[in-house]
């Protein structure tokens, strides 16, 4: 169960697992409508992509950069972090660079590190090719050899990254170039050297001292010399003078943690930082209406309540049977849940691939108390069950907990709250002790490669599956969707993951969650890419 510790990402009070969700339209205007048939209030058509545009600038040479993050960092190690934007990807693709990053002007995945990466017609193999002439910063040559070692680091360490390498191998088909083999077609396997299978560490210095490497992390990327850490505190790097690409114009970056998206707004809005991770919506619209520039991801399915479906045999749980989990969904009206725990300023839905998806699809279940309490009563009477079950969150969500709470209660629920310290918690309840019923919790499918994210929480072969669901023709869509590189094919997958997920309900979509990367007016050249992450190598802060 250790492969799956992170593999899920976390809704409103929690990290995210798998995988953060982003958008391909690739700016701020596009797929603004209702999509999914339902109603998007007015808000100035937000979506995934840049907000308040800067104009171009000549690159500035020298100065420190600030960044207030979402979770705090314990590791520089590039196979133990879970390596999305919340929780530690940002920093690696810094220390580390990435081989492939997510362009959304063109809508897709392109080299950075890398120098080219090529499939064959079945998309059963992938080619990697390295740019020549790159040495980590001890001076050892950032090749083949490098790559490779690296991958089999990700599966002994039992990486976040894993359970999507399931049947594959690789193998060092030249000085610059690995060779990758599927067992089943991957059209989107440039994911996966784009996040964490992209961060490449020096395979000498982890050789040298394989328990303590990290402590002082041998890197190419950027900002690959470290000046200090503080586990749970913070971390500065300094440039690399050595470093292959455009810049860093940077002097040093400071990743530094501070607790609560507000404040991590108001850090930014006060100029104490130069650039903030903010994941709640009110915050993140105060920062983006006061015309800080930024870069925000919408996360499809990033919050939901995650219902246990049997995980581990656990049969006798209620929400094992799928008229309780329906009852929890009609009893759910997601605006109501949006007005009380966001103040009507975040992004309600109930559809898995939400309305300001490039994949928009539809839910057709809309909340009905009186189905839910038809449901409930059914199930009551049936196994003599009275209703009692708990919903999980965090410290700092209790509010939208307690709203959960009201809206099952009026059909007959009685609901316990229960509040757990940590998203570290929450993630041991699920993939540890798997004792939950319900959830706070989240996908985070991404629209640039949706089947990582659904195939680690729905396939029935998934280490990271938190909820114990399946169903064979998901299984099969689920491989289709894998190899699909058709856009009308790959909508009418998604279509149809909706209807049986709608069939089978196990879990409640709530919304899609924000993810703003926002910085000081004087701040440029900041690069999106996937996972909510940045790079920083051409940053820098004009005068």
């Amino acid at each position: 169960m250790a492969i799956a510790l992170f593999a899920a990402l976390l809704a409103s009070s929690c990290a995210s697992d798998d995988e953060s969700g982003d958008g391909g339209n690739g700016g701020n205007g596009g797929n603004g409508g209702d999509a999914a048939g339902e109603e998007i209030i007015d808000d100035g058509a937000l979506n995934t992509g840049f907000v308040n545009t800067q104009e171009e600038m000549e690159p500035v040479e020298g100065g420190t950069l600030t960044m207030g993050m979402y979770s705090p960092i314990t590791t520089l190690d590039p196979a133990k972090v879970n390596g999305a934007g919340t929780a530690g990807g940002i920093e690696m693709a810094a220390l580390y660079d990435v081989l492939m990053r997510f362009d959304f002007e063109t809508n897709d995945f392109v080299p950075h590190l890398a120098e080219s990466l090529e499939p064959n017609e079945d998309f059963t193999q992938w080619t990697l090719t390295l740019r020549p002439d790159i040495t980590f910063t001890d001076g050892t040559p950032y090749d083949a050899e490098a790559v490779a070692f690296n991958m089999q680091r990700l599966i002994d360490n039992r990486a976040r990254i894993a359970p999507v390498m399931q049947g594959m191998t690789w193998e060092v088909t030249g000085p610059l170039e690995v060779t990758y083999n599927l067992e089943t077609a991957w059209s989107g396997f440039p994911y996966l050297l784009a996040h964490q299978g992209g961060y490449i560490a020096s395979p000498t210095a982890i050789q040298a001292d394989p328990e303590n490497w990290a402590d002082s992390p041998v890197g190419a990327g950027p900002f690959a010399n470290l000046a200090e850490f503080a586990a749970n505190e913070v971390l500065a790097l300094d440039a690399n003078e050595d470093y292959w690409g455009e810049g860093p114009y940077l002097d040093q970056i400071r990743f530094a943690h501070l607790q609560g998206d507000a404040a991590k707004a108001e850090a930014v809005l006060s100029d104490d930082f130069e650039a903030g991770f903010i994941r709640l919506p009110v915050p993140a619209r105060e920062v983006i209406d006061a015309g800080y520039p930024g870069f925000l991801t919408l996360n499809n399915s990033g919050e939901f309540l995650l219902m246990n479906n049997g995980v581990r045999d656990q049969t006798d749980r209620p929400t094992a049977d799928e008229r309780v989990r329906m009852a929890v969904r009609l009893a759910i009206d997601s605006q109501a849940y949006n007005d009380r725990g966001y103040d009507g300023m975040g992004f309600p839905t109930n559809s898995l691939m939400g309305p300001r998806s490039e994949w928009a699809t539809e839910s057709t279940v809309e909340a009905d108390p009186e189905e839910a309490r038809r449901l409930l009563e059914e199930y009551k009477a049936e196994t003599g069950w009275d209703g009692k079950m708990s919903t999980i969150t965090a410290v700092g969500s209790e509010d939208r907990a307690f709203s959960i709470q009201a809206l099952l209660n009026n059909v007959g629920f009685d609901i316990e709250v229960e509040v757990l310290p940590t998203i570290t918690d929450m993630i041991n309840r699920v993939f540890i002790d798997a004792n939950y019923d319900m959830i706070s919790w989240g996908m985070n499918i991404a629209d640039a490669e949706p089947w990582v994210a659904l195939n680690n929480n729905l396939s029935s072969t998934s280490l990271a599956n938190p909820s114990g669901y399946s169903d064979p023709q998901i299984d099969e869509l689920l491989i289709e969707l894998r190899g699909a590189d058709d856009p009308a094919r790959i909508q009418e997958i998604l279509d149809e993951i909706q209807v049986i997920w709608d069939r089978d309900m196990p879990g409640v979509i709530l919304s899609q969650q924000p993810e703003l990367i926002a910085w000081n007016p004087s701040v440029h050249g900041v690069v999106p890419t996937i996972a909510s992450m940045v790079l920083f190598n051409e940053t820098f802060i004009a005068p």
